[in-house]
């Protein structure tokens, strides 16, 4: 027999436990629901896209090219022979580098969008934090008998991840239009990436709920912020991205054109819309005849030196090629060309099904 003292302990034990469990068990749960909330995706991305920059840095560096060469005992190659043949003395270089002023506009308006994204969600987790009657820093009002929380809820870690994300948006916007062309292409693709996923979120969150009967915005509590920030993201993940002319970037850049051709320096919105062509063709339409000295300069990568470098070490059996069949070799000429054939082809035979299942569900 135990004395009675010694069960009473016991008791106390394993109620203090059940209670430590059960706090545990809420925190995890707290913190499962923080994590999962579709509202923390961007956070995820601009983690991911730090971590993969950092790691592209490190490749890149010199210091990894030169043990890299020690290794395998092969020259160290310069990627940036395009832009040494470039002297940079003013702004006037730095944007003509950059492709020119209409180029340039478009990255200076991408970082005013970012950071007017920044000062929106600063602007909406603080009018959020007011309405909850909590402070900056996660304390609660204090009540006459209560004791203040302290700690931030979930939904200001949400706002302080959003915060966070825009700031390192607007960091990388800001390198995209300082740092040399090559890294500014780089850091584009990644700015590119973080804002059309912020707008991919929000589009779910609070747009399409509105073409439904049942759903409702989730963030509608931002009020006017929150469709200002829509807008924001809107503009700069899908306009400026589909509008902004493309940087001249020559074959051979000791040789690059006088008049680079239309379709190289086109924006993607020109290029699916063949809109590039419209001059060509509003020109045609007012003159009798075109002659082919009026038609745009042909791309320096069409040039017949250029496909000769290109095929005929595949195809030409006296440059080297395989001794295969001449459909291999085109095949391997124009992988990317029938790459791409292919998946058109297939997006259109699935878009045909569209119709009839559409007209099925209806009726």
């Amino acid at each position: 027999m135990y004395p009675p003292s010694w069960w009473g302990m016991r008791t106390n034990l394993l109620i203090v436990n059940q209670q430590h469990e059960s706090v545990l068990v809420a925190v995890l749960k707290g913190k499962a629901r923080l994590f999962a909330n579709s509202l923390a995706i961007p956070a995820y991305v601009a983690v991911l896209s730090a971590t993969v920059l950092i790691v592209h840095l490190v490749w890149t560096s010199n210091v990894f090219k030169r043990t890299k060469s020690r290794i395998l005992s092969t020259p160290i190659d310069s990627e940036d022979s395009e832009e040494n043949l470039m002297q940079t003395s003013g702004i006037g270089d730095h944007i003509k580098q950059h492709g020119g002023n209409i180029i340039f506009a478009y990255k200076i308006a991408r970082l005013v969008g970012c950071l007017t994204l920044l000062g929106l969600t600063i602007y909406s987790s603080v009018i959020s934090e007011k309405a909850s009657g909590s402070g900056l820093l996660g304390v609660r009002k204090k009540h006459k008998y209560t004791k203040p929380k302290r700690g931030f809820s979930n939904h200001e870690w949400l706002e302080l991840a959003m915060c966070m994300t825009y700031m390192y948006a607007s960091l990388l916007a800001l390198v995209s239009a300082s740092v040399k062309p090559r890294w500014s292409r780089v850091v584009s693709k990644h700015i590119n990436v973080l804002l059309l996923v912020s707008f991919g979120v929000y589009f779910y969150r609070d747009v399409f709920p509105l073409a439904t009967y049942t759903w409702s915005p989730i963030d509608i509590s931002e009020g006017w912020a929150l469709w200002a920030k829509v807008i924001v993201l809107g503009l700069t993940s899908i306009a400026i991205p589909l509008f902004v002319p493309r940087r001249y970037i020559p074959i051979d850049p000791q040789n690059p054109m006088a008049v680079p051709n239309p379709e190289q320096t086109a924006s993607l919105f020109s290029l699916v819309t063949y809109s590039f062509l419209d001059p060509t063709i509003f020109l045609a339409y007012r003159i009798p005849h075109l002659s082919h000295e009026q038609l745009p300069p042909l791309a320096d990568y069409d040039a017949a030196q250029e496909l000769k470098a290109k095929s005929f070490p595949h195809i030409d059996p006296y440059n080297g090629s395989k001794k295969q069949h001449l459909f291999w070799g085109l095949m391997r000429v124009f992988r990317r060309e029938y790459m791409i054939l292919a998946i058109m082809i297939f997006i259109q035979v699935t878009a045909n099904f569209a119709s009839p299942i559409g007209i099925k569900n209806l009726l």
